[in-house]
């Protein structure tokens, strides 16, 4: 059993994620704010760690492949217009 056990909870249900369904902040007790106040923080809180998230890895690598496919072409084009003039 627990007892004296009193913290406020915000929950935010709708955190605009494909892999998180909701987020649950545990409010500091020494911090006297209203409702409102607290509810737009989290907002704040999960619209700023949604925009720092980095490209996917798979991503990056895809467009690391296409770049590298485009150089090797430009190279085979440059070879086979270098021998088109030699023979």
């Amino acid at each position: 059993m627990i007892r004296g056990l009193n913290k406020q909870v915000i929950v935010v249900r709708d955190t605009g994620s494909d892999y998180f369904e909701e987020a649950i902040f545990i409010v500091n007790p020494s911090v006297q704010a209203n409702d409102a106040d607290l509810a737009a923080e989290a907002h704040r809180l999960i619209a700023a760690s949604s925009s720092n998230r980095p490209a996917p890895l798979f991503r990056k690598r895809f467009l690391l492949r296409i770049l590298l496919l485009f150089a090797a072409s430009a190279c085979l084009l440059g070879i086979g217009y270098l021998l088109a003039l030699l023979f």
